[in-house]
């Protein structure tokens, strides 16, 4: 007989290491809004309570002792949309030829071998 909880027996290999790094993901997320919330109020008790949230994540997860609020601009993209970089694309000068050197039109580089 094992001596195993059937629990652990069921957890699959893809969840031992999601569990951590979804908790982690949660644990940001709740600190950004204590943290805008705690910025944002105008009553002393709130913005108290937001730093008290704020330093019990910090006993939980030192690493979010330095986090920034949610952008205060705007409105969160979906998933769906694209973000300002993409939709800015490529001109095609980055493409012409400049008669710059590179590391590939050197037939050595190519071939694997360099001599120094």
């Amino acid at each position: 007989m094992l001596d195993v909880p059937v629990a652990e027996l069921l957890v699959g290999v893809c969840d031992t290491w999601a569990s951590p790094i979804l908790e982690r993901s949660q644990l940001l997320k709740l600190t950004k809004t204590v943290v805008a919330v705690r910025q944002k109020s105008r009553q002393e008790s709130i913005r108290r309570m937001a730093q008290t949230m704020h330093d019990q994540l910090v006993a939980i997860m030192p690493e979010l002792a330095n986090v920034v609020p949610w952008p205060a601009i705007g409105r969160p993209r979906r998933l769906s949309e694209l973000g300002a970089a993409a939709q800015r694309g490529l001109t095609e000068e980055i493409f012409i030829d400049r008669g710059e050197w590179s590391m590939w039109d050197n037939d050595e580089y190519r071939s694997g071998y360099v001599s120094t």
